[in-house]
């Protein structure tokens, strides 16, 4: 089974990714820890990780197509997995889709969205990166939802983080 958890920065998206991959048995796949691990390595490539990071860009569709497409090309991947942070428009789609089964995306309003970001001290959580990559992935957001409208989920992500993962559980055993 392949499933993308979705939502913008701060609706608890990587934590419910990380819970239903043990749930699922199924391996993870998180752009936003292997943008961060490439940040930290030494050289070209993770000085300019950093300085994306830290300024709230985002790399080109091409660039996290490539990235991620390489992640999930290994072994580990070939039975399923859960899947975030990627694909973030609809362009992202056209260059890589895994053909998901199903498309979790958890609501979160901005206001409880900014106040989530805002207290978890990552270096990439300034309150300009936090706003400048909220309108940057809004704006084709919408559309990376419409490619999936047949296998889309609405889960209320502000729930708390169990309330959140029972309410995805139920509807995954619901549909099986």
């Amino acid at each position: 089974m392949k499933i993308y958890v979705a939502g913008l920065p701060g609706s608890g998206k990587t934590t419910q990714t990380e819970k239903l991959g043990k749930y699922l048995n199924l391996p993870v796949a998180q752009m936003g820890v292997i943008l961060r691990k490439i940040a930290v390595e030494d050289g070209e490539k993770g000085e300019m990780m950093k300085q994306v990071m830290s300024t709230g860009q985002l790399l080109s569709d091409e660039e996290v197509a490539q990235i991620m497409g390489d992640e999930v090309s290994g072994e580990e991947y070939k039975d399923g997995f859960v899947m975030e942070g990627f694909p973030r428009t609809e362009k992202q789609v056209e260059l890589f889709n895994p053909d998901f089964d199903k498309v979790i995306y958890l609501e979160v309003s901005e206001d409880a969205l900014v106040k989530r970001l805002l207290g978890r001290g990552r270096m990439d959580d300034s309150e300009e990166a936090i706003k400048k990559r909220m309108e940057v992935q809004k704006a084709g957001f919408e559309q990376v939802l419409g490619c999936y409208r047949d296998k889309l989920v609405k889960i209320d992500g502000e729930q708390s983080v169990d309330k959140v993962f029972e309410s995805i559980v139920a509807h995954l055993k619901d549909e099986s």
